[in-house]
């Protein structure tokens, strides 16, 4: 089970993977005690199972999707019962997780931080939201305010585009074919199932590796 509290005026009680909703409290009488003394927005877990993960952004207190164009709340405490002492919710990473539904809208809880991002990549997300336009627009943006040179290399049908990336951080550049949205499509280099993985997120994980392997093949 998975609870979540402090974003409607009851805690929301959810089955194991935070799919389906339970209602607002269990059948546990001191479970449902253990609950009412929690304070601020949180999020409980007895047991969990089957979860289908996604992946935010996650910094000051909001999740940004890979797009970059929407953001969610973040609880800012997790327990696992009967814990009560709360572990602080991941913050300023690339993180897995689940979405559920709070009391005005979805709600993001990260479980598994993949990449724990610095200052600057810090301070383009927190601006990204100002940005008026969308798609790869506003992903432009951000590259270049995290230091980024890209051109483009070829558009190709069915709104694909050849992106040659340029990094100091990585001292190396490579090359992407997207789409019109910003989910790559391929890449210049091995890398395990890049297939659902947005520009911004990609460029994330590059740099946690270190550097990339370049392999033949990448004919466009």
């Amino acid at each position: 089970m998975i609870v979540l509290g402090g974003f409607s005026r009851f805690p929301i009680f959810f089955n194991g993977n935070g799919q389906k909703t339970i209602g607002f409290e269990s059948n546990n009488t001191a479970f449902n005690d253990y609950i009412g003394n929690l304070k601020g927005k949180f999020v409980v877990f007895t047991t969990f199972s089957d979860i289908q993960y996604r992946r935010r952004f996650v910094v000051d207190g909001m999740a940004i999707n890979p797009e970059l164009k929407g953001t969610e709340p973040v609880p800012r405490s997790m327990y696992v019962y009967p814990d009560v002492t709360p572990t602080k919710t991941f913050m300023n990473t690339l993180a897995k997780g689940i979405i559920v539904k709070g009391g005005r809208g979805k709600v993001f809880i990260p479980l598994l931080p993949q990449r724990e991002l610095e200052g600057k990549e810090i301070k383009a997300l927190l601006g990204i939201t100002e940005v008026k336009e969308f798609g790869m627009a506003r992903m432009k943006v951000f590259l270049e305010r995290i230091d980024i040179n890209f051109n483009i290399v070829r558009e190709l049908s069915n709104q694909r585009i050849v992106l040659n990336i340029s990094d100091r951080y990585i001292n190396d550049s490579y090359q992407l074919l997207i789409n019109h949205q910003g989910r790559v499509l391929d890449t210049d280099f091995c890398i395990h199932n890049y297939r659902n993985l947005y520009l911004p997120e990609m460029v994330m994980f590059i740099r946690e590796s270190g550097g990339v392997h370049h392999v033949g093949g990448f004919d466009y």
